[in-house]
C-alpha cells in the first residue's frame, strides 16, 4: 500500500531534479561538483567495461577490430568511454585546480588576516609597553626627585634639630646664670654683710653680738679632753654629755649664742647635734652659711646628727586623712610662739641627704623616718666629716 501511495511522490520529485539539473550544472562550482559526484558515481561500470574490453583484447588483439562496425566505427560503449572519460578527466583536474587554488587563496587570506591581526596586535602591544616603560622613566624620576627632596628635608630637620639641641642649652644656661644670679643678690640682700632686718624674728636680729659661755668649767674640760659635742637649740631639753647652745639662757644652756657664730675654733668639734633647728633657716642660708660652717668646725672624723619634721611622711599622712590641716601647717611653718618659733625650711631624707653631700659631708645616713615626737612625725640623719 505504502509503495502505492508514494510512486507519484517519487516521480513528481524525479521529475522536477531533471528540470533543476541543468540549471545546477551551469553554476560555476556546484555544476563542477555534480559532473565530478557523476564521474565517481559511473567509474564502477565504467571500470567494469573497460576490464571487459581488456579482456576481450587480451583473448583475441583483433578482438576489438573484429568488434567494429562495418563502416569500421567502434563499439557505441566504446565510444561513449573514450568521449565522456576526457571531458571528465579535464572536468575533474580543473576542478581540483580551482578547489586547491581557492584554498590556498583563502588560506593565504587567513594567513595574512591573522598576520596583520598579529602585527596590530603586536604594535599595539609594543606600543602599550613603550608607554608603560616611559611611564616608569617619568616615576623613578619622580621617586628620585622626592627621595632628594625628602634627604634634603631630614639634613635640614637635622640641623634644625641640632640648633634647638644648641638653642635649649644656650636658654638652660642662661636660666641657670640668671637663676644663680637672683640667688646671689637675694642672699646678698638678707643675709649678706652689713645687711639690717626689719623683722623681729629673722635670724640675723635674733643672733647676739658675742657668744656667753655659762658653764665655763665644763667648756673648758671638754675642750682640754678633746671631747667638744655642742647641741644646737637645745632649748628646754638639754642633752647630758653635750655643750647644751640656744639663742636664751634657759636653764640647762651651757652656751648662749647664735648657731651661726660659735665660741670654738674650726676642727675642734668631735660632734655637732642639732634637733628641729634646720628648719628655722632659709634653704640658701642653710646651704651656703651654716652647713659649711658646721662642717669646717668638725674635726676629722666628727660627726653631724640632726632631727628634723619629716614632711615626706606627714604629707603622707595627711593625705590619708590621718592628720588635720591645722597639725601639719602648725608642724611645717612652726607655732610662731615666739620669734624663734618660725619655720622657713622643710626636708624630705632624700632632700636633707642631698644638702649634706653638696656642703662636703659624707657617709650620710638616716636613723629613723616617721618617728612620732607629739603631733609631729620626723626623721634622724647623719653625717662625717671624713674619716680619722
Amino acid at each position: 500500500m505504502r509503495s502505492l501511495e508514494t510512486a507519484p511522490i517519487h516521480q513528481a520529485a524525479r521529475g522536477y531534479f531533471r528540470q533543476m539539473l541543468p540549471r545546477l550544472l551551469r553554476t560555476p562550482v556546484l555544476g563542477r561538483l555534480i559532473h565530478i559526484a557523476s564521474a565517481l558515481y559511473r567509474m564502477p561500470e565504467t571500470r567494469a567495461t573497460i576490464d571487459n574490453i581488456a579482456r576481450r583484447l587480451q583473448d583475441d588483439p583483433h578482438q576489438l577490430r573484429h568488434a567494429a562496425a562495418p563502416n569500421g566505427a567502434l563499439p557505441p560503449e566504446v565510444q561513449n568511454l573514450l568521449m565522456s572519460m576526457p571531458p571528465a578527466l579535464r572536468q575533474m583536474h580543473r576542478a581540483q585546480q580551482e578547489i586547491a587554488t581557492q584554498f590556498h587563496t583563502q588560506a593565504e587570506q587567513l594567513l595574512a588576516q591573522a598576520s596583520a591581526a598579529s602585527d596590530t596586535q603586536f604594535a599595539a602591544q609594543r606600543q602599550h609597553l613603550e608607554s608603560l616603560a616611559q611611564q616608569l622613566g617619568v616615576l623613578a624620576q619622580h621617586t628620585h626627585a622626592q627621595s632628594q627632596h625628602l634627604q634634603a628635608l631630614n639634613e635640614r630637620s637635622g640641623a634644625l634639630a641640632q640648633s634647638l639641641a644648641n638653642l635649649d642649652t644656650h636658654l638652660e644656661a642662661a636660666r641657670a646664670r640668671q637663676e644663680f644670679v637672683r640667688r646671689e643678690l637675694m642672699f646678698e640682700f638678707r643675709y649678706g654683710a652689713g645687711r639690717t632686718s626689719k623683722l623681729a624674728h629673722e635670724p640675723a636680729a635674733i643672733a647676739p653680738a658675742t657668744a656667753e659661755i655659762v658653764t665655763r668649767d665644763k667648756f673648758d674640760a671638754a675642750r682640754e679632753a678633746g671631747q667638744l659635742k655642742l647641741n644646737l637649740g637645745c632649748g628646754h631639753v638639754p642633752l647630758d654629755g653635750y655643750l647644751n647652745v640656744d639663742l636664751r639662757k634657759l636653764p640647762g644652756v651651757d652656751i648662749v649664742s647664735g648657731v651661726e657664730r660659735l665660741p670654738v675654733q674650726p676642727g675642734e668639734v668631735a660632734e655637732i647635734m642639732s634637733a628641729h633647728v634646720l628648719e628655722h633657716f632659709p634653704q640658701e642660708q642653710l646651704a651656703r652659711e651654716l652647713l659649711p660652717y658646721w662642717k669646717s668646725l668638725l674635726r676629722s672624723g666628727g660627726t653631724f646628727r640632726a632631727v628634723v619634721p619629716d614632711a615626706e611622711a606627714m604629707i603622707a599622712r595627711f593625705s590619708a586623712d590621718q592628720m588635720s590641716y591645722d597639725t601639719l601647717r602648725e608642724v611645717t611653718f612652726g607655732a610662731q610662739d615666739y620669734d624663734g618659733d618660725f619655720h622657713y625650711n622643710m626636708f624630705t631624707p632624700q632632700s636633707l641627704a642631698k644638702l649634706l653631700d653638696a656642703a662636703g659631708f659624707n657617709d650620710v645616713q638616716v636613723l629613723a623616718r616617721g618617728r612620732p615626737n607629739g603631733d609631729c612625725l620626723e626623721f634622724e640623719i647623719r653625717a662625717s666629716n671624713g674619716k680619722e
